[in-house]
């Protein structure tokens, strides 16, 4: 009976990437419907762009055509989002919420939460191509986010095992 109970139960460290990305998800889901209440604003993306340039303003010593040329980065992001304002939030919302229902399917041992995990991880990865062109997002950007989302997905893929239901509630 212990066996049985012992092979059932929840990985401790599945528990933890749970949490972690409830954390991550939903903070950006409660970002991007605070920003969708406040609305599009020229103030606002005016202070972002200063924020922008006064956070970077230390770089500008060491590598100034490098500050140059990630400060014109931010900026053409900052104002492609001004533009595209409620598309890009609203695939936001989705896509973290996408990130939720993959965590919460593979919680409860459904391996189809996997791969709706995998989906989020890859639509957040691109979803500045959806406003942007390939040649005005940085490669450093994508190279760091595609790393912490691939180490994501190996750690969940360690407890694939535990996950025995598939997603019509059948057992492997």
């Amino acid at each position: 009976m212990d066996e049985i109970q012992e092979e059932n139960k929840r990985p401790t460290g599945l528990l933890i990437l749970f949490i972690l990305t409830l954390i991550n998800s939903v903070y950006n889901i409660f970002q991007n419907i605070a920003t969708l209440f406040i609305g599009k604003s020229e103030e606002v993306l005016i202070s972002q762009k200063k924020m922008i340039l006064k956070s970077m303003s230390w770089a500008k010593e060491y590598d100034p055509k490098g500050f140059k040329e990630e400060i014109d980065t931010a900026f053409v992001l900052l104002d492609a989002v001004y533009e595209n304002f409620i598309f890009y939030h609203l695939l936001s919302l989705l896509f973290y919420g996408l990130g939720i229902l993959g965590a919460i399917f593979m919680f409860k041992g459904m391996k189809i939460g996997f791969h709706i995990y995998i989906v989020y991880s890859f639509l957040v990865l691109i979803q500045n191509y959806f406003i942007l062109e390939p040649s005005q997002i940085p490669i450093s950007g994508l190279l760091s986010s595609g790393l912490i989302s691939l180490l994501f997905i190996y750690l969940y893929s360690r407890h694939l095992k535990w996950m025995k239901i598939n997603e019509f509630g059948k057992v492997d």
